[in-house]
């Protein structure tokens, strides 16, 4: 039985589309192994190694020659270098389903965005170089592990790497979803050679605007490369396709993150995509913005210092509906755990997409068994994502319970910066941050 989040019964009309957007799960085969079947992906494989002689893997076009294992913008070399792969439960609902989204995240980045929430990965680049058959294997456990697909996070700079896994993953068996989850400053030359490799392209269109694009991005040129790369992207794919359970199997879902004072960037951003791709595009529209890395130091960045209000994030919604899009994701619960602090005190950590919520939750008299506990109920503080770490949620979304790792907190005890050091020592990269 399927401890589900999400199920044939609640699929949201947004991604069923009253079925114009459902593909059965019986009629999909991944695009990477029709073309296995037909030869093509070792061409691919060999197209694509050669982008590495001299650097044209994203469109710095830098010239590096990582063959040899010289670096360039992203300093990365021969080999993919791997942050870490787990089930993510984090993703949209249509990835992450009830087993989780199997995501590789990929250390460094072709891009240089002031505002990163994970830059201890994209930027110094933590994280264990990996061989074809390394990565191949990852693939192979996280579809062994019961992920929904395999989704690979900062891909850009190491196209050529992942095609070279994928040949080796694909006789080996993996047969799922291959979902590409990019900050979509691509190259039109690693796009094409990945049409009919991947079923899912998850782009997240940052910004409109050149000018800005350079001070917070470092890459001038972004708006024109997104604009190409994720009309190409479309035209591969299509509009988003899910199966009978809402999994996505594939098409596109562009992501947009809402950034502080620049609504601006985002009303052109929503036109552009009902006008060039379609009114149906799935679209994920971000409020989780929040200073990091720069813009969180720097004096030179202190107008995106900040949070964005609930008021911008409802007007980038209305703009987008007035764009003519209609097709936006949604977010559930993702899992809840009681721990009992004796007769008439309980703490319920509570997960979503935003992150972890710890809530204290004492009975102002101890009722009968099975009571309610919303009498009393008061939130004791978030706990940030990045100090969260949740073991065995694969088990537990299957139906067992999960572990958090740490010491018990007494009745009534707020959970303190030393208590967060001893209950959350590592670190889960955000979802949406490339």
């Amino acid at each position: 039985m399927k401890a589900s989040l999400l199920t044939s019964r609640n699929v949201p009309a947004e991604l069923h589309g009253e079925g114009r957007f459902v593909l059965p799960r019986r009629d999909f085969v991944p695009a990477y192994v029709k073309t296995n079947e037909k030869g093509r992906l070792e061409e691919k494989v060999e197209a694509a190694l050669k982008l590495l002689h001299a650097c044209k893997a994203c469109p710095r076009a830098c010239g590096a020659n990582r063959w040899d294992n010289q670096t360039g913008v992203c300093q990365v070399g021969r080999r993919a270098r791997v942050s870490s792969a787990f089930a993510h439960l984090g993703e949209e609902d249509c990835l992450r389903g009830w087993r989780g989204s199997g995501t590789i995240f990929f250390s460094s980045c072709n891009l240089r965005c002031v505002f990163c929430q994970n830059s201890e990965i994209s930027q110094l680049g933590e994280g264990h170089d990996v061989t074809a058959q390394q990565l191949a294997a990852i693939m192979l456990r996280l579809q062994e592990a019961g992920c929904h697909n395999i989704n690979l996070v900062t891909p850009t700079h190491v196209v050529p790497q992942i095609l070279e896994a994928l040949l080796v993953a694909v006789e080996g068996g993996l047969r799922l979803p291959l979902v590409y989850n990019t900050g979509a400053y691509d190259s039109l030359e690693s796009i094409q050679l990945l049409d009919r490799v991947v079923d899912i392209y998850m782009p997240d269109f940052k910004l409109w605007d050149a000018q800005r694009s350079a001070k917070y991005l470092t890459a001038r040129d972004y708006p024109e490369a997104a604009r190409r790369a994720i009309k190409v992207m479309h035209e591969q794919v299509g509009a988003l396709l899910a199966d009978e359970d809402g999994l996505a199997l594939r098409g596109v879902l562009v992501r947009h993150l809402v950034m502080p004072g620049m609504l601006d960037d985002t009303r052109e951003i929503v036109r552009w995509l009902a006008a060039n791709l379609s009114p149906d595009t799935y679209v994920n529209v971000m409020d989780q913005y929040h200073p990091a890395h720069k813009a969180e130091t720097e004096a030179q960045y202190s107008e995106i210092n900040r949070r964005i209000t609930r008021r911008e994030f409802e007007r980038a919604i209305e703009m987008a509906r007035e764009a003519g899009l209609w097709r936006f994701d949604g977010r559930r619960l993702w899992f809840r755990r009681i721990f009992y602090l004796g007769s008439t005190c309980y703490v319920i950590v509570l997960g979503s997409y935003e992150g972890i919520f710890a809530t204290s939750v004492c009975l102002r008299s101890a009722g009968r068994a099975g009571g309610k506990f919303s009498a009393g109920l008061r939130q004791v503080r978030r706990v940030d994502r990045h100090a969260v770490r949740v073991r065995s949620l694969p088990a537990f979304s299957a139906g067992r319970r999960p572990q958090i790792q740490g010491p018990a907190l007494s009745g009534g005890q707020a959970l303190s910066g030393q208590h967060r050091r001893d209950l959350h020592p590592e670190r889960i990269p955000r979802n949406g941050a490339h």
